[in-house]
């Protein structure tokens, strides 16, 4: 918890809220690998703590599950598809 105090004084330029936290009765995961380890376009903040090895052991778990129960859908110009984030993890590639 004490981590999460120190985060959230960083400012609005930082994303600090936990992968998998309850709301109102409800199990949410909010998970994205770039914000937690950083990325070519996005760098980590120098501020956050280092990951250990169980937390990268999880963050691998929880993306291992995904990827084996993933749905893969093809979109063509002009398809819309509406996703709700409090039922599904979901991403997408890149615009083309």
């Amino acid at each position: 918890m004490q981590v999460f105090a120190e985060c959230l004084l960083m400012g609005p330029d930082s994303s600090c809220r936990p992968i998998l936290f309850h709301h109102s009765g409800k199990l949410i995961i909010n998970f994205g690998r770039i914000p937690l380890l950083g990325g070519s376009t996005h760098p980590r903040p120098a501020t956050l703590p280092a990951l250990n090895d169980m937390q990268l052991e999880a963050l691998d778990a929880i993306e291992d599950i995904a990827r084996a129960t993933e749905l893969r859908i093809t979109t063509r110009p002009g398809d819309v598809h509406f996703v709700n984030n409090l039922a599904l993890l979901h991403r997408r590639e890149g615009f083309f």
